[in-house]
């Protein structure tokens, strides 16, 4: 009977899949065949929710590994899905997973997850293992600074890259009615302006250049 319960793991039908899961959930199988089709299954399934569904049956059936653990982790840390993360989440909370391991994920997603249902887990995950602690707030907070900084370093090399662009369009109009209208003054007042603009984009860093770029039309 176990090699055709295990067939319904890999089924083309999606109902046949969930049943599979939540059947061995429900039962508390701890064979290891078919923790194996769970693990694949909560990694490569096409289908999040099937995923999700898998997490949570091994979360019910309480065979903690070290295995277990990094797929939960690498769940939380990178699958796509929220639903999938947050399922995660839940499963490392049904399985008292809390070494530092567990804690430094942790940590690290409550800061960085952009799902709001997501961070109530982790934020349930933090007071049910005690890890909101002094230190801990203190190594969020410089996180969240560290993150702060590259944006805002990311905003200024932008704000380069168009300054740069600008005066690589006013040189070239500069040349273009040079050429078409040998006007050496009209010439000499867009090179003043393109001098200008390069004074401007190595000594600006926060300013905005589309104020500046409206100084050249």
């Amino acid at each position: 009977m176990l090699p055709s319960f295990l067939q319904c793991f890999s089924d083309d039908f999606v109902a046949v899949r969930k049943e599979a899961c939540q059947t061995a959930g429900a039962l508390k199988i701890k064979e290891d065949s078919v923790l194996k089709c769970l693990f694949k299954i909560m990694q490569a399934d096409p289908l999040c929710k099937i995923k999700a569904f898998a997490i949570r049956a091994l979360s019910q059936i309480g065979e903690v590994s070290s295995q277990l653990e990094d797929l939960l982790l690498w769940a939380v840390h990178y699958e796509e899905d929220p639903g999938v993360r947050r399922e995660a989440c839940r499963g490392i909370i049904t399985l008292k997973l809390q070494d530092e391991k567990v804690r430094a994920t942790l940590l690290e997603r409550i800061i960085l997850e952009p799902n709001e249902m997501v961070k109530e887990e982790l934020n349930r995950a933090m007071v049910t293992f005690n890890f909101e602690q002094e230190g801990e707030q203190e190594m969020i907070q410089q996180i969240k600074d560290k993150i702060t900084a590259l944006t805002q370093k990311d905003l200024v090399i932008q704000k380069l890259q168009k300054l740069k662009e600008i005066t690589e369009r006013t040189w070239q109009e500069a040349h273009r009615i040079y050429r078409e209208k040998d006007d050496a003054f009209i010439y000499r007042s867009l090179s003043e302006i393109f001098l200008d603009a390069v004074k401007y984009t190595s000594t600006v860093r926060t300013g905005d250049p589309e104020v500046f770029e409206g100084k050249l039309r």
